[in-house]
C-alpha cells in the first residue's frame, strides 16, 4: 500500500534528529498558518461588523478538521524511524509499519470530503 518515495541513506549522524525534525516542522508549519489564520479573522469580522454563529462555526469546524486530518501522518513521519527499527526483519507484518500508516494517510482524505 506504501506509495513509491525517494528515500536516501545518510551518512552523516545530524540526520539522526535532523530527518525527524524537519518532516515535524513542515507538517507543524501549516497548522499554525490555519489557526492563527482562523483566529485573525474571527477578529477581524468581529470588529468590522460582529459575528454570525454559523460563520464562527463554519471557520473553526473547517480550520479543526484540517488540524486533525494532518495530524495522524505527521506524528506517523516523525515516528516512522523508530516504528521501523521496532518492527525488525518483519516490518510488513507489524501493525505500526503497515496499518498505521495506511490510517494515517487516509484521514488525510477527512478533509477534503468534509470541505466538499
Amino acid at each position: 500500500y506504501r506509495s513509491y518515495r525517494c528515500a536516501y541513506l545518510h551518512t552523516l549522524d545530524q540526520w539522526e534528529w535532523l530527518d525527524p525534525l524537519n518532516t515535524f516542522i513542515f507538517f507543524l508549519t501549516p497548522n499554525i498558518v490555519v489557526i492563527v489564520t482562523t483566529i485573525w479573522l474571527l477578529v477581524y469580522a468581529n470588529k468590522m461588523k460582529g459575528l454570525h454563529k454559523q460563520a464562527v462555526i463554519t471557520m473553526l469546524s473547517v480550520s479543526l478538521v484540517f488540524c486533525i486530518s494532518y495530524a495522524p501522518i505527521g506524528f506517523y513521519l516523525v515516528a516512522e524511524k523508530w516504528i521501523i527499527e521496532a518492527a525488525g526483519e518483519n516490518k510488513h507484518k507489524d501493525f505500526f509499519y503497515v496499518q498505521l500508516y495506511r490510517y494515517a494517510t487516509l484521514v488525510k482524505f477527512l478533509n477534503n470530503s468534509t470541505n466538499q
